[in-house]
């Protein structure tokens, strides 16, 4: 009998192992479903589909809990505050305009600004201490004021109409669930 068991043991080990990477995988999606939801409830700008597509398209979203969505997305809000500071240059060096030039440099200023706020609060994120989480509205702001230049520019004649305005977009995006998700943490934390 117990040479038989020993036999089948190995066998055991990887269905039970088997098992438990299926449920980890079927509980990931609906936990991200369930915690877009959460947080589009939370917060009603808060687009569920663009939750929802952001952390799918990370894998490692699918085996952790909210205090890692909240890590991975914070280091997505970092890479899109990067990729648009890159546009940003990119755009000033194509422009002739001075004026677009100059509104230009305002939101390459704000992306900046918000940026270092952000690896402040993604470090605290690593240590799980979410001290700077009411802070997390000023990087929103920096990308209304980026708006606001761009609109300036429109105004004085220079078309930016629609310039950056998917970035800006994803940054407002991105933050608020950061909000949405840092108000979970701090709330699980509390009580």
């Amino acid at each position: 009998m117990v040479k038989s068991f020993a036999s089948v043991l190995p066998l055991i080990c990887f269905v039970l192992c088997s098992i438990n990477f299926s449920a980890t995988d079927a509980h990931g999606l609906s936990y991200i479903e369930k915690v877009c939801k959460r947080a589009a409830k939370y917060n009603n700008l808060i687009n569920y589909d663009f939750c929802l597509n952001s952390l799918q398209a990370i894998p490692e979203s699918y085996k952790v809990e909210i205090p890692g969505l909240l890590e991975i997305t914070t280091h997505l809000a970092l890479q899109n505050l990067t990729d648009t500071s890159n546009v940003i240059r990119r755009l000033n060096g194509i422009t002739c305009d001075d004026l677009l030039k100059g509104q230009l440099l305002v939101c390459e200023t704000q992306y900046n600004m918000a940026a270092i706020s952000l690896g402040f609060f993604a470090k605290e994120c690593e240590i799980k201490t979410y001290l700077g989480a009411e802070k997390l509205a000023s990087i929103i702001e920096c990308s209304l004021k980026c708006e606001e230049a761009l609109r300036g520019a429109t105004a004085a004649g220079v078309d930016a109409s629609g310039l950056l305005t998917n970035e800006n977009n994803n940054v407002k995006q991105l933050v608020s669930i950061m909000k949405a998700l840092a108000h979970f943490v701090t709330k699980n934390k509390h009580g």
